[in-house]
């Protein structure tokens, strides 16, 4: 939240813990391991995570 890294950074690193987080390509880091999968889309992710950068920015949650 410090702009140490980009928002995409942070993003691709919360999908290497959370396979239902989709990376860049769309596709879960884990797709096709024990069934995982994003369920969400890259568009998706980013219009959320846009949002809560913004209100942080501001001091607002």
């Amino acid at each position: 939240m410090k702009g140490k890294i980009s928002r995409h950074r942070f993003m691709e690193n919360l999908a290497r813990i959370w396979a239902g987080l989709p990376t860049s390509t769309g596709r879960s880091y884990y797709h096709g391991h024990a069934g995982n999968r994003a369920v969400i889309t890259w568009n998706e992710f980013d219009s959320h995570m846009k949002s809560i950068f913004e209100n942080t920015a501001r001091g607002t949650s």
